[in-house]
């Protein structure tokens, strides 16, 4: 199988996980088999991990079947405790993703790199009214930005920031995005940002920054933020 796959292919496990010995699940394994003339072999989540590692397989991920699949580490990390391959009602099943090629990304980041570009900006507003700004934002890291919002974060957003005239700030979750898609190096997108004006009149700065959720600003990773005057009237 391994060799049948692209370079870039994956192979997804969903399988039974081998009951512990003397277990009521192995002697409801034990009567299926006489009962319909098989042979079973379901594997302890370890082993079979270990198995797909030695075969070649990359990258690894262990996920959770809730009408849907969720990676095991970021359920953990949810309700703060480790959990075990059966929850609830959670069946006992292995569901493994297995990658051929390790991918760098946002959940595991390595360089990331943006450039921002501002395509429409309003430079002045009315207090407390409703404003747009568009923006261009190309990956120019090697890491690969995940989309998909995620509680535990780790996907990429861009955010702004609201300062005075003097650079000081006043609100650092002033707005933000997400991105339509993964975004992989040297890809781009135009993203849009609604805003509502401060309610203070004067000169105000904007700063916009790519996200890691949960990670870290890209400006933390040497990115060179945007600035942004805007006059509230």
């Amino acid at each position: 199988m391994y060799r049948l796959l692209k370079d870039d292919g994956k192979l997804l496990i969903k399988e039974g996980v081998k009951p512990p010995t003397g277990s009521e699940g192995e002697k409801e394994l034990m009567e299926v088999m006489e009962k319909y003339d098989t042979i079973e072999k379901p594997y302890e989540p370890q082993y079979l991990i270990n198995l797909l590692k030695d075969i070649g397989f990359k990258m690894i991920n262990i996920y959770i079947s809730i009408d849907g699949f969720f990676k095991q580490n970021h359920i953990e990390k949810v309700l703060h405790v480790p959990i075990s391959i059966r929850v609830s009602n959670i069946p006992a099943e292995n569901t493994i993703i297995a990658y051929k090629k390790e991918y760098i990304t946002s959940k595991n980041p390595n360089v990331l790199k943006a450039s921002i570009k501002v395509l429409d900006f309003p430079k002045e507003v009315k207090n407390g009214s409703l404003f747009e700004i568009q923006i261009k934002v190309k990956n120019i890291g090697d890491t690969i930005w995940i989309a998909d919002p995620d509680p535990v974060g780790e996907h990429v957003t861009i955010r702004a920031k609201l300062l005075d005239k003097k650079g000081n700030l006043l609100d650092d979750s002033y707005g933000g995005t997400t991105i339509p898609r993964d975004l992989k190096l040297g890809e781009d997108c135009i993203l849009t940002l609604n805003l509502v004006a401060p309610t203070k009149r004067g000169e105000h700065l904007l700063k916009l920054d790519m996200v890691d959720e949960l990670i870290t600003w890209f400006e933390d990773k040497g990115l060179k933020p945007v600035l942004l005057k805007l006059k509230v009237l």
